[in-house]
């Protein structure tokens, strides 16, 4: 479009609305309960931060644009902290002030990554400022005591299927109202398993196909950048749909705070919901808030495989030292040093929880061949993980499900070669988490500030005579690191059944899903 068609004017001006309205919708609260009950009432004030603000949205002079171009603006963003002591419930609503002359059809809205929608099909409700002309509710959530959550808005003039001229010349002036009460919205009340608590509590909603059809419209994100890609970019997070070995899956992306579980004595992070509805979960550490060392078991750090096992020690488990083919070399024969004490710290801690643990649900160690041939200790060997880096991919299915998809001994299908039901996480499943060899990041949910092991081969390295195995570094990279020359620590995966059962909590770091374990 020519820019002498640059005739419909918007203004727009964003303002966090935080303590006369706040202040006026707490008032009324109060006043309610001393109705009820005999004019005397000892309470703290409800309170919480709008912070981080960047941005500022302004669309003078602008036309229609299609959603394309639409997704691509920079965001006006903020963070929205619980500094009250109890949980709160909160909606973000649009309040069209009174100078608004253009219709809400006209206007597109996205906030976050979830899909564009017109605001006119947007909830509405109670407008804050009395003489705004309508409120619509762009997100609800939940917080327990100092927890935060980002929000990304983008507006734009629907571009539609034809260019509407009936929106020239107008006028669009909203503000962002934030509003809370004392938390009223759990998970647990409306659903019994952790499956259908991620669900719902995504949107903070009450139906698991409500949940479903918002995840599944938000399309597909680029791996091949990480998420989010800066501090000025919080938009690319929360559930994603694919496919895994078992069916469709959902996968956590970028800065989330709403994945967090409390299991068997420690605390966990949800990865994805598996094909076959199970729950993958990694390790978060014995105490809420860990870092560092800490988010590992034992709080300790450990080689990958012996110096001596060469291409064999490509392998979460391996095989012949000495083999001539690809076959003897790589099977699963041997444990390697990471996984002989993943499983001790499972028989000293997890075994007697093994009832909720998925027993079908496999792990993928994939050595499938990019270049090389595995077998020779004189040539580069590049394996499947490092050719999807090289093409900026990834894949949540098993190359070789046969060989590589690590299973216990009762499974349907895989390797079948597991004594316990736990393993380590994927290169694959980091850079689905928005984590990135080619850049550093250190706001995806899976960053730590200690380096930590995958289960997942990069190259066999001719000089040292060493294999490299895909590694978390403390500077946000995912890179390859020395399989027995250096140290990582060990934050293993386990897959929760997908019938447990929560007795409370909303998944963030200060209020986690409780599993019920009696």
């Amino acid at each position: 479009m020519s820019k002498n068609k640059k005739t419909i004017l918007i203004i727009l001006s964003i303002l966090i609305v935080l303590g006369l309205f706040l202040g006026v919708y707490y008032a009324y609260y109060i006043k309610s309960i001393n109705q009820e009950e005999s004019n005397v009432v000892k309470t703290k004030c409800l309170n919480f931060s709008i912070t981080n603000e960047k941005n500022d949205i302004n669309l003078d002079e602008q036309y229609p644009i299609p959603d394309t171009e639409g997704r691509k603006l920079t965001p006006y963003q903020f963070t929205i902290t619980n500094t009250f002591e109890q949980f709160i419930s909160y909606n973000v609503n649009l309040e069209s002030l009174e100078a608004t002359t253009m219709d809400s059809s006209a206007v597109k809205v996205m906030i976050n990554n979830e899909a564009p929608v017109n605001l006119s099909t947007l909830e509405s409700t109670s407008v804050s400022i009395g003489t705004s002309k309508d409120s619509k509710i762009l997100a609800t959530g939940s917080l327990g005591s100092n927890d935060s959550v980002d929000y990304a808005l983008r507006l734009w003039m629907d571009y539609g299927d034809t260019v509407d001229t009936s929106s020239m010349n107008k006028v669009f002036e909203s503000k962002v109202v934030v509003t809370a009460t004392v938390g009223t919205y759990k998970p647990s009340d409306y659903v019994t398993t952790l499956h259908d608590a991620i669900l719902v509590n995504e949107y903070g909603v009450t139906d698991v196909n409500n949940a479903i059809s918002r995840i599944e419209a938000k399309g597909t994100p680029d791996l091949s950048k990480p998420a989010p890609i800066s501090e000025n970019d919080i938009s690319d997070k929360g559930l994603y749909k694919s496919e895994d070995d078992y069916g469709k899956t959902y996968y956590y992306r970028g800065k989330v705070s709403n994945n967090n579980v409390y299991f068997a004595g420690f605390y966990w992070q949800i990865v994805k919901i598996n094909g076959d509805n199970s729950m993958r979960l990694i390790y978060n550490g014995k105490e809420k808030n860990a870092e560092g060392i800490s988010k590992s078991i034992e709080s300790n750090e450990y080689s990958f495989n012996p110096s001596n096992s060469l291409l064999a020690g490509a392998g979460y488990l391996y095989g012949q030292v000495d083999g001539t083919t690809f076959e003897e070399i790589h099977s699963n024969t041997n444990n390697s040093v990471i996984k002989a004490n993943v499983d001790k710290w499972f028989g000293n801690n997890l075994k007697k929880y093994e009832e909720y643990l998925s027993n079908t649900t496999g792990f993928c160690g994939d050595r499938t061949v990019y270049k090389g041939d595995g077998i020779s200790k004189d040539i580069y060997t590049y394996y499947g993980a490092f050719g999807r880096y090289i093409n900026d991919n990834a894949t949540l299915k098993c190359p070789n499900v046969e060989r590589d998809l690590y299973t216990i001994k009762n499974a349907e299908f895989g390797n079948k070669s597991l004594v316990y039901p736990i393993a380590l996480i994927t290169y694959d499943e980091l850079v689905y988490a928005g984590m990135n060899r080619k850049n550093f990041g250190k706001l995806s949910y899976v960053y730590s500030s200690k380096f930590y092991w995958t289960m997942t081969q990069s190259y066999y390295n001719v000089d040292v005579k060493c294999n490299y195995i895909w590694n978390l570094y403390p500077d946000g990279k995912l890179d390859d690191k020395f399989s027995y020359f250096t140290d990582s620590s060990i934050r293993p995966v386990i897959n929760l059944k997908a019938n447990v059962e929560i007795t409370g909590g909303i998944g963030t770091i200060n209020d986690p899903y409780i599993v019920k374990t009696t």
